[in-house]
């Protein structure tokens, strides 16, 4: 189910990911042609991958959080595994205190909202760590932590629009982990503050092409109902 985003006066706001999602990506359309010319479904391909990095993304919160869980008789078990085992690398070479997991923040002002994969200090730093589980990491994915990074130091609110009770901190950095599912390594991207400036413009921009889109698709809905 998709998450929802709300403000103050319990208004949906759109999310990071659906802001982001306005960009063209041709190199999704070019794997999308490649998986067809083979004879697969590129959406069930899409599909599994997706539920892959969401058993993912569980068994690392599960491990944040002190949870037990047995997942060995989910059909994704193995893959999924494998990126859970790539965290469990990349953690055991760093220094890492964790301060949250799975944090829902809105910024009211700019209209937007976001949910944190991970806040922890890493190597006596503040940082955002974003799981990925896809076989690459991409140019939108830096738009995406920079946002996250802005709503961590200036969102009000939770998702639900209600005043924010998780603290407020200014991140150092912000990681991109990507884990494997195939071979069970991590590959990091580290974006600093002074690093995450211009995607955190881009991303505000793209705020505002959203807002212009949605206003101007309303107006065209209100003259075809004249």
């Amino acid at each position: 189910m998709k998450h929802q985003y709300f403000d103050q006066n319990k208004e949906p706001v759109p999310s990071v990911t659906t802001i982001i999602a306005q960009l063209d990506k041709p190199y999704l359309l070019k794997w999308a042609n490649t998986i067809g010319l083979k004879g697969y479904s590129y959406e069930g391909i899409r599909n599994k991958a997706a539920d892959t990095g969401t058993l993912a993304h569980t068994m690392v919160e599960n491990l944040i959080k002190g949870k037990e869980e047995d997942f060995s008789a989910h059909p994704l078990f193995v893959p999924a595994n494998r990126s859970y085992a790539a965290f469990q690398q990349w953690f055991s070479l760093h220094d890492v205190q964790f301060l949250g997991s799975e944090i829902s923040l809105v910024n009211h002002e700019l209209g937007y909202g976001g949910t944190i994969d991970i806040i922890a200090r890493v190597n006596g730093k503040i940082c955002i760590v974003d799981i990925k589980t896809s076989n690459q990491l991409c140019t939108e994915y830096h738009y995406q932590v920079a946002a996250y990074a802005l709503l961590l130091e200036t969102a009000t609110l939770n998702d639900k629009g209600e005043t924010r009770i998780f603290p407020t901190y200014s991140p150092d950095n912000a990681l991109l982990l990507r884990l494997d599912k195939r071979d069970g390594t991590f590959q990091e991207k580290w974006l600093s503050r002074d690093e995450l400036q211009l995607p955190q413009e881009i991303f505000t921009s793209l705020i505002s092409v959203f807002q212009l889109r949605k206003s101007y698709k309303n107006a065209l809905l209100l003259q075809n109902k004249l």
